[in-house]
């Protein structure tokens, strides 16, 4: 019985907000049918959440509370909860990658691997999940950057790694295509 009531107290704010599955939410109402202590932390969080705050347009004296913004709630909390997920977690990660057609994407990201601004790339070959980018800068000094494919966004490119002093010759090679 404490097993099932610690269960059933981290299912109520979900159950509250009408957002469990329906198996939950019947789990929830037979256990509180029996149990007076889950009740009680239920009609507490009902109570908090009713409770008029400072920062609450509608906590003005005798003004209800209005049920359509409940249910608005209800309807937006997976849609919110999905677009915090990308925001927190997608969108910093889809930003630092480029789509292997994105040339100025790539360039930004050697440019940054290899702190030099004036770094363009000459050259890429792709072999599977690798590509290497012959690249240049104003100096007409070569380097080759590495670009791993993006294990989540499996189209898009991440670089990973540099050579700054390879085996001369290299360069040519890898420019004419060998």
């Amino acid at each position: 019985m404490e097993e099932t009531s610690a269960i059933v107290r981290d299912l109520l704010p979900l159950y509250r907000r009408g957002t469990c599955s329906t198996d939950s939410a019947q789990l929830v109402q037979e256990h509180l049918a029996t149990c007076e202590a889950c009740r009680n932390a239920l009609q507490e969080m009902t109570s908090a959440a009713e409770a008029p705050t400072m920062s609450d347009p509608s906590s003005t004296a005798g003004s209800p509370r209005r049920p359509e913004a409940c249910d608005s709630e209800r309807q937006l909390s997976p849609f919110a909860d999905s677009l915090r997920m990308f925001g927190r977690v997608l969108c910093p990660h889809w930003l630092n990658i480029s789509s292997i057609s994105d040339k100025a994407g790539l360039t930004r990201q050697a440019q940054k691997l290899l702190r030099d601004d004036t770094l363009e790339i000459v050259r890429r070959k792709q072999r599977g999940d690798w590509m290497a980018a012959l690249c240049s800068t104003a100096d007409e000094e070569p380097f080759l950057c590495v670009y791993e494919r993006n294990p989540v966004f499996s189209q898009r490119w991440q670089a990973t790694g540099a050579a700054l002093q390879y085996e001369t010759g290299y360069h040519r090679k890898l420019a004419a295509g060998c």
